[in-house]
């Protein structure tokens, strides 16, 4: 297993459940220090779009299988760790037409199925301490977690269950070599049958079908003393703002369409783009005037595919190379759902339940 967020760890736990030797390799310091540790912990079903845009780009009947993949992945999720159920609100923080695109979001959902809850825009600030947010939706499902205790879980998860993992391991290579696969790291090789890679960006040297369609994109958050009452996650922005209540802190993370390029093909988490930080700060001041003051500010790096949807499934060519990525934030959702359908793969042959879309040969066309 290459990788060390929430579909690797999964992934590897499930395995390991099953009776499987598992090696699980993270690059990182810590478990989970790519993206689950360190983004703000909201669980949301479907991807960053709105749904009626997803609907549009991918198709109904596409659209639909994602956002009823990604409810299972957070459902599992829910199964294994600590999690709060009370839901996120979706809200509008641009008056003129993000009303318009909820209203739109909220139709689809409900020939999905689904019952999103409308909320006015004062029902909102009530619900996540805010001041001048517009109109929303809840949908039920969506959920909130703690990153760095969710990991901690995973981790004594996996040691209860056989599993080993080392930290620190950056993996260099992954080939064939006789009737396996070797992994190739800077302290040795590991001979495996079959190699899951569920690492994101770091993925893009190990084949050129990363490189072709894995792009990182940095993340940026800050967090600010004194956090208002806040009972439900937030988005908003279209999508692309996220806000959540860590500790006595609330944390404000996204805004990265104030980069020229929106982040993409940033690798250099310790760098953080001056723009994206005044508008989130900017966003605190709008939205959360009682917030304290802003204490510290951080990125992480999310990997996106050239479509927008994840890879899930056999590397093409080499059924023994699985792939589990590309997810760009959604990581508790289809991320978890994708890591059950691998395993599922590798224990029964059959792994029904996600959108063919998600098939990597899709590539290939």
């Amino acid at each position: 297993m290459v990788g060390g967020d929430l579909p690797a760890l999964c992934a590897a736990l499930w395995l390991a459940r099953a009776g499987t030797d598992v090696l699980l390799l993270a690059a990182g310091p810590t478990l989970g220090d790519e993206v689950t540790a360190r983004a703000p912990g909201l669980g949301f079903q479907g991807l960053e779009e709105h749904a009626w845009r997803l609907a549009a780009a991918v198709g109904t009947q596409d659209a639909a299988g994602l956002y009823r993949a990604s409810a299972e992945g957070l459902a599992l999720l829910a199964s294994e760790v600590a999690v709060d159920r009370a839901g996120i609100v979706w809200a509008a923080t641009e008056q003129d037409r993000e009303p318009t695109e909820l209203d739109r979001s909220r139709e689809v959902l409900r020939t999905w199925g689904l019952a999103p809850e409308p909320c006015t825009g004062p029902q909102v600030d009530a619900r996540v301490g805010s001041t001048g947010l517009g109109p929303g939706l809840v949908l039920p499902g969506d959920l909130g977690f703690d990153g760095p205790a969710v990991v901690d879980a995973l981790a004594a998860s996996l040691d209860a269950a056989g599993a080993s993992w080392h930290t620190d391991v950056a993996v260099e290579a992954v080939e064939p070599q006789g009737d396996a696969l070797e992994v190739q790291h800077a302290d040795g090789r590991v001979r495996a049958e079959v190699v899951i890679l569920a690492a994101g960006h770091r993925l893009r040297p190990l084949h050129e079908i990363f490189r072709q369609t894995l792009s990182p994109v940095r993340q940026t958050a800050i967090a600010l003393a004194g956090a208002p009452p806040m009972s439900h996650g937030l988005r908003a922005g279209f999508g692309y703002t996220l806000g959540q209540r860590q500790g006595d802190h609330l944390v404000l993370a996204g805004c990265r369409w104030a980069s020229p390029h929106l982040e993409e093909g940033e690798r250099d988490r310790d760098v953080l783009d001056p723009r994206v930080v005044e508008r989130l700060e900017a966003t605190a001041t709008r939205f959360f005037p009682g917030a304290g003051p802003v204490t510290h500010r951080w990125a992480w790096i999310t990997a996106a595919s050239c479509d927008g949807l994840p890879l899930v499934g056999p590397l093409p060519g080499d059924p023994r190379r699985l792939l589990c990525c590309g997810f760009a934030g959604g990581e508790a959702g289809l991320g978890v759902r994708g890591a059950r359908a691998v395993v599922d793969g590798l224990l029964t042959g059959r792994a029904d339940g996600l959108p063919r879309r998600l098939d990597p040969a899709r590539m290939l066309l």
